[in-house]
């Protein structure tokens, strides 16, 4: 491992200054785009933002996530402070495909890791973080709470019609829409 820019007392403080700015917006997870933001939470440092690279930051005392491409988590290894295993490459057949994205496949990690169902911030205003890959990152996770959104906001139908399109209860739809609402705000206020 290269040596550190600062101390890992430093890396725990900046985390725990973002957790309680996470706290105060109820976020259980954040995903940071913004390279010089990834640096300042995890010293990763190389050339690899021409293709999309995040860090998750749980809101619990985890450590941080770093995933990129595959290539280039061995620079991870070698600069970013955390185990290795916070250090994920994403498959190189993500990359530059029509047919997939890396997006898509950093979505189904997140789900598999039991983070899709949270309250999850998306850091917007980042120059190498296209609407292309937030679309994309978007469309991996929960399905439900998306389809609420666009059944009763986006196709005008009521709450007890999109239960029917959706096969559940209408409360359960109410409960889709609170979360998506909410969702959708704290997206929103995040890359303000």
């Amino acid at each position: 491992m290269i040596e550190l820019p600062f101390a890992r007392g430093e890396y725990a403080q900046r985390l725990k200054k973002i957790r309680a700015d996470m706290q105060k917006r109820d976020l259980e997870l954040l995903i940071v785009n913004d390279v010089a933001n990834q640096h300042y939470i995890t010293a990763y440092d190389g050339w690899s933002f021409y293709t999309p690279q995040v860090v998750l930051v749980p809101a619990e005392d985890e450590e941080p996530v770093w995933i990129g491409r595959a290539m280039d988590a061995a620079g991870g290894l070698l600069t970013a402070w955390m185990r290795p295993e916070n250090v994920v490459g994403f498959p190189e057949d993500h990359v530059q495909r029509a047919d997939r994205h890396p997006m898509d496949w950093i979505a189904q990690w997140i789900t598999q890791k039991g983070w899709g169902r949270r309250r999850i911030g998306i850091e917007l205003e980042a120059y190498y973080f296209s609407p292309k890959a937030h679309a994309r990152l978007v469309a991996g996770l929960p399905l439900q709470q998306r389809q609420a959104l666009a059944l009763v906001y986006g196709g005008d139908l009521s709450v007890a019609d999109a239960a029917i399109v959706m096969g559940c209860s209408a409360g359960t739809v109410k409960t889709h829409l609170h979360r998506g609402r909410a969702a959708v705000q704290r997206r929103l206020e995040v890359s303000g």
